[in-house]
């Protein structure tokens, strides 16, 4: 897309991270839609959307930030192609924590070749060094290493190869990355482009260097066992470490952050799969054979999910009883039969079961008919014999349990976060670097956290219903949930309101329903308890009730919890038969408390795929004696199940943008979920739409695509589907004349894209939008924002605490060039707030920053099962929860089987998912039934 003109903008530091003495203040001048204006070079090219200045709305504030500044480096960097290949010359796809070890040989076998800090290696394919390497006139060598595997006794080294080349550029000539373009790029001189890209890549490579060759490491971050948690499940959290280069106004930042990573227990195999399987008919070593009452083929396949491709060191027979440990081996498989049941021919010689194996090295099993693990090439080792290598991180899906105490571990309150990171510094190793001190750069850990000044927007005002006598009520200013919102002179307090003396917008009307009782054994006078909050928390905040008295009181049903969809069916017939042929509107089940999620499943499925009715899910314990306050917050999901709005913004928020009937507008939420790791399995993408004139109702569209394809494949028919249904329903609905019911304007929120892939969203969805809008016979306005909230930077206040709901950032941290900005636009209940990044990449509409940072506030404010703001704009959250109830469209009995299909590597993995996959029942779609 053409860069949209204006001018360049200063900053309040240097390039290199220090002061600049008598800097001048950026060029701003006031612009027309209330926002200060700032230019940029004509000639500077954005990938989205050059910045068109600066928000103006709100009142001041000061924060922290977890960023300090880092100089420049004034040194030309050298880019080589990095081949590994093994003795015979072949090139061998090894991992990156091997390609790793084998790189760092090459400083100590050929120091002057390679001088130790002086070349930074990103583990696959890349090598950047701070001087010309001497590669010969072919500008290409291969040097010979040799690498012994470390803790192993014995242990024999094997050579390797590995070929240095030097990387030209597009004229055939040596490539070489200039720093320079970084200094023009933060001063608002240079576009974005890959010259810039390649530059932070090539310095986040050279300060990862040293972490990352004495820690284990995931991606961007790199982990410690000091302060490790055990998770149970033969798992243990580990504290983990990020670091990242940003690029910002005026200079160049490093972004520090904590997480957490979840490790294999250290120790034998056998223990970690008996306490990974937490079954009490599972609690010794022999109990893990075939034979065994209590291990199943469905035991069996568990731990094959969870521990193929992990590291393990077999303990290998010596004909003596010392045995002696071997190198660390990849598990590719796990048995069917036990030790004794497997045979082989040990050196060429007669057939032999692994466990006489084992004996005759005068090395007995201690439980002989237990499973064995398969290496990749072909080596069976019995689970007693194999020790797991610790600092495994694992790539995997964990139990629910074990991702409570993750969570646990890694909740900390801004001050505790920011304390930790600022006492870590130490473990990047900044000072003592080698790599860090050869490429000239300098870490100002000094400054960390970096003192920022933000801007606090005002609160949204929202619409709620008519009380008895009187129009709509406007809420003004949302209200903690301890303060009465008649007052609308209290002070806004953490971004939450209640419901007190408030009905919704547009109730909705059940009549009938259906109170499935899954929990054995529950007393009468409890299940008429739970009716009558039910009923009484409905009526508090406006839902009716049929006239029919028959309407108002449940039909109730005990049922068997194993057979839930069959007991659904049931239940149904039983109301039709009771109410003359009519089905009900909606369906309540009660869930144990324990081990309920098969549970929850099959009364999802059975509601949005089999019988097309609204169901509402209550765990026992939460609903047993529950207040009029939860009861309330349940009405608030079921109302906008059967179709109704529980809250709208009220006409004269967002600059106009939402609810201007000149230019209606409809809002599209996009995101798209993927298959843990290890999983073929296919990856799923969600459209939310807004339909009505206040987008506070909305409509879905989900569909399965190739696994791990980010870009929306069946983006333009979504599009489509959601264009007609917004004219449909402001036209049938809200009575709008035909003329004027289609959307003069589409606002599309885009979930879960990372940097580097913002040109595939202009290139790929923008123009599927356009044609889906070309198709539907409508031509909006188009403007595409991207908002994620998986980066890391952090903010806090003066003391210590998360900053108050509204808080945006538009200056300096932000990008140099680029229309962007963070907006903390929730107060969470727990821990360290993290807030939305937003990047405009194209805007038909020529938003100013105020018109479309208070719209994207507004949006925060109208998630319909809560009355807390949230931290994206409601449609993305919705299409978040869309993507996770994915598994939702598969009957639950075929749960195991599709599991299992997605760790294999046949071309066949997506189709068995299609196949199995049941689409939303017709009488679904028009409803927001993922709530």
């Amino acid at each position: 897309m053409p860069p949209r003109s204006t001018s360049t903008r200063g900053g309040a530091a240097s390039a290199r991270g220090r002061p600049l003495a008598g800097a001048a203040s950026p060029r701003v001048r006031p612009a027309g839609q209330g926002h200060l204006q700032v230019a940029l070079p004509s000639s500077v090219s954005a990938v989205g959307v050059k910045r068109p200045g600066y928000g103006t709305l709100g009142r001041p504030i000061h924060a922290f930030v977890n960023t300090c500044p880092v100089t420049i480096p004034d040194k030309e960097i050298y880019q080589y192609d990095v081949k590994i290949l093994s003795d015979d010359g072949k090139e061998k796809a090894l991992p990156n924590r091997l390609n790793r070890k084998l790189f760092a040989r090459l400083s100590v076998m050929h120091p002057n070749d390679v001088r130790r800090g002086a070349v930074a290696y990103d583990g696959q394919k890349i090598a950047y060094a701070c001087y010309q390497l001497d590669l010969g006139q072919s500008l290409e060598r291969v040097f010979r290493i040799e690498y012994v595997e470390a803790n192993v006794e014995n242990a024999r080294g094997r050579e390797y190869q590995i070929r240095l080349t030097a990387a030209m550029d597009a004229d055939g000539r040596v490539k070489k990355i200039n720093p320079e373009v970084l200094r023009r790029f933060v001063e608002g001189k240079q576009s974005n482009d890959t010259s810039v890209s390649e530059a932070v890549a090539a310095l986040n490579v050279v300060l990862r260097m040293k972490p990352f060759e004495e820690h284990p490491f995931h991606g961007r971050s790199f982990y410690t066992a000091l302060g490790k948690g055990a998770l149970g499940f033969g798992l243990e959290v580990w504290q983990g470490y990020l670091q990242s280069l940003r690029p910002a106004s005026g200079r160049l930042l490093i972004n520090l952050d904590i997480t957490a990573g979840v490790m294999y227990k250290e120790g034998t195999l056998a223990g970690l799969c008996i306490e990974y399987l937490n079954d009490r008919g599972i609690q010794r070593l022999n109990h893990l054979s075939p034979g065994h009452p209590g291990f199943t083929e469905y035991h069996r396949r568990k731990l094959v999910r969870f521990i193929i491709g992990m590291r393990i060191i077999p303990t290998i027979g010596a004909s003596g009883p010392k045995m002696r440990k071997g190198k660390p081996v990849g598990v590719a498989a796990l048995s069917r039969e036990g030790a004794s049941q497997i045979m082989f021919n040990p050196n060429g010689g007669g057939a032999l079961n692994v466990a006489d194996y084992f004996r005759l090295q005068n090395q007995p099993l201690a439980s002989p008919h237990t499973i064995c693990i398969r290496t990749p090439s072909g080596a069976y080792y019995p689970l007693e014999r194999c020790e797991v290598v610790p600092g495994q991180l694992v790539k995997k899906e964990i139990p629910p349990d074990a991702v409570a105490k993750v969570v646990e571990f890694a909740t900390k309150k801004p001050g505790d976060r920011f304390n930790a990171i600022k006492n870590a510094t130490h473990v990047f190793g900044y000072g003592v670097s080698d790599y860090v001190r050869e490429f000239g750069l300098n870490v100002n850990t000094d400054g960390l956290p970096m003192s920022i000044a933000g801007r606090v927007l005002s609160v949204p005002k929202l619409q709620y219903g008519k009380q008895k006598g009187t129009d709509h009520e406007v809420v003004r200013r949302p209200l903690s949930v301890i303060t009465s919102i008649i007052d609308p002179s209290k002070t806004p307090v953490r971004g939450s309101w209640n419901m007190v003396d408030k009905k919704l917008f547009k109730p909705s009307v059940i009549r009938g329903w259906i109170l499935l009782i899954l929990v054995p054994q529950l007393k009468d006078d409890v299940v008429q308890g739970i009716a009558n909050g039910f009923i009484d928390g409905c009526e508090s905040v406006g839902l009716e009730f049929g006239k029919d008295p028959r309407e108002r009181r449940p039909l109730i049903k005990h049922a068997v919890a194993e057979n839930a969809a069959a007991e659904l069916a049931a239940a149904g017939r039983m109301f039709r038969d009771a109410l003359k042929g009519r089905l009900p509107h909606l369906v309540v089940a009660v869930l144990p408390e324990a081990n309920n999620a098969p549970i929850y499943a099959a009364v999802k499925h059975f509601g949005i795929c089999t019988a097309g009715v609204a169901t509402q899910c209550l765990r026992v314990r939460k609903c047993t004696g529950a207040k009029r306050q939860y009861w309330a917050n349940v009405a608030l999901k079921v109302n906008v199940k059967l179709g109704g709005i529980n809250v709208v913004p009220s006409p004269d928020v967002g600059q106009g943008v939402i609810t201007d009937p000149a230019m209606p507008t409809i809002v599209l939420g996009a995101d798209v979920t993927h298959p843990p790791p290890g999983s073929n399995s296919p990856s799923y993408a969600a459209l939310v739409s807004s339909v009505d004139s206040n987008a506070a109702k909305y409509i879905t569209s989900d569909s399965i695509q190739e696994s791990r394809r980010e870009m929306i494949a069946g983006l333009e028919g979504m599009t489509q589907d959601a264009l007609t249904a917004f004219s449909d329903y402001r036209e049938k609905v809200e009575r709008v004349p035909p003329r004027d019911a289609k959307p003069k304007r589409l606002i599309y929120y885009r979930d879960g894209v990372s940097e580097g892939e913002y040109q595939k969203v202009l290139d790929i969805e923008l123009p599927m939008i356009r044609a889906a809008c070309q198709k539907a016979n409508v031509s909006p306005k188009i403007t595409v924002i991207v908002v994620v909230k998986r980066h890391h930077i952090r903010f806090k206040d003066d003391a210590n605490n998360n900053l108050p709901a509204g808080t945006v950032f538009d200056r300096d941290i932000t990008s140099p060039i680029e229309f962007d900005w963070y907006l903390q636009s929730h107060a969470p209940l727990l821990g360290t707030s993290r807030s939305g990044h937003y990047s405009v990449l194209h805007d038909d509409n020529n938003f100013g920053a105020d018109a479309i940072q208070k719209l994207s506030y507004t949006l925060c404010y109208t998630y319909a099962r809560t009355t807390r703001s949230v931290s994206i704009p409601t449609p993305v959250y919705y299409a978040h929860l869309v993507c996770d109830k994915a598994k939702l469209h598969y009957k639950p009995s075929d749960a195991m089987a599709l599991s299992d299909a997605g760790t294999d590597s046949t071309t066949d993995v997506k189709q068995r998912y299609i196949s199995s996959y049941q689409g939303l029942h017709a009488s679904m779609k028009n409803y927001m039934w993922w709530m």
